[in-house]
């Protein structure tokens, strides 16, 4: 009797082991198409997709910035759902584009696009990895500075500009002073998606952590000028932070130099504004050493 009773358990046991997830079940906005049909958030209709050769295909379109939630139970219990997600993990960057990676879950968030656009998920049956791919090409994000100085505005005078040949830099100049007790980063020029900074005032020429949708007490900017260094993590989710560099001075914006300033860099026919070496502008310079800016480029200069 033991024996048997030992076999049975050990069949069910195995039975389970084996056993393989056969539908996959979908719910998302509206505005995204997956295998053709359109999504709905609406948990009692959500898309059903049954596993061929050992993999669940997801071809999407559209897929808007929050994604969209895939759960191995059809449930119309919010709790019940969210236990059942999976996704790939939140620090999925380009290079694992076209990559089998481990999917993460149950329990999980839900899939987040790196960028909005037409994508297409391969899921093993057994739910251990996922290939993510898409057609669509990586449209660069803005990023806006915006606070009390501006009345929290979107202006393109405090829009950064991203630094060529490096992923996930950007710069802004500040040449004119600015106060402001709760400055945020805009991502996009929207509310919802905006940082702000961990400390007040900031520490100038130090990289400092900005917290998603936080604003500290008291003063971030007290008569600043300078150029300010943004640095981006690979994937933009939730809750994730940011990291600036306020710089003291107007730099080149150049992340691997260490004085932040080039010699002898002429850019001819580009009107010149020029700086003292305290970062701020002057008008008429006259003999001296002196930042000068030109377009994009920053230099050092002697006049005499």
């Amino acid at each position: 009797m033991k024996k048997f009773l030992s076999l049975f358990v050990g069949a069910i046991v195995g039975m389970s082991a084996s056993a393989q997830v056969t539908t996959l079940y979908i719910a998302g906005a509206p505005e995204t198409t997956i295998n053709g049909h359109t999504l709905s958030w609406d948990l009692s209709t959500p898309l059903e997709v049954e596993a061929k050769d050992g993999y669940f295909t997801l071809d999407c379109q559209n897929v808007i910035q929050y994604g969209f939630a895939i759960s191995d139970m059809k449930t119309t219990d919010w709790g019940e759902w969210a236990a059942h997600r999976y996704a790939p993990s939140a620090e999925f960057t380009k290079a694992d584009l076209g990559k089998a990676v481990h999917l993460y879950g149950p329990g999980t968030e839900d899939f987040k696009p790196l960028w909005p656009g037409d994508w297409k998920l391969v899921i093993s049956q057994d739910l251990s990895t996922v290939t993510v791919t898409t057609t669509t090409q990586e449209v660069l994000a803005t990023y806006y500075l915006a606070g009390s100085f501006n009345g929290w505005k979107v202006e393109d005078k405090y829009k950064f500009e991203p630094e060529t040949g490096v992923d996930n830099v950007y710069w802004l100049d500040i040449t004119s002073p600015i106060s402001s007790e709760s400055p945020n980063i805009l991502r996009n020029g929207k509310w919802d998606e905006w940082w702000g900074s961990n400390a007040a005032p900031v520490t100038l020429d130090q990289k400092e952590e900005w917290l998603w949708q936080s604003n500290p007490q008291g003063k971030v900017f007290v008569d600043y000028t300078g150029s300010i260094r943004l640095e981006l993590p690979d994937a933009i989710t939730t809750g994730c932070s940011i990291y600036m560099t306020c710089y003291s001075t107007i730099r080149q914006h150049v992340s691997d130099t260490e004085s932040g300033v080039s010699e002898n860099l002429i850019i001819e026919n580009t009107p010149a504004e020029y700086y003292n070496l305290q970062g701020v502008k002057i008008t008429n310079p006259k003999n001296g050493i002196y930042i000068v800016r030109r377009g994009n480029k920053v230099t050092k200069e002697i006049i005499r």
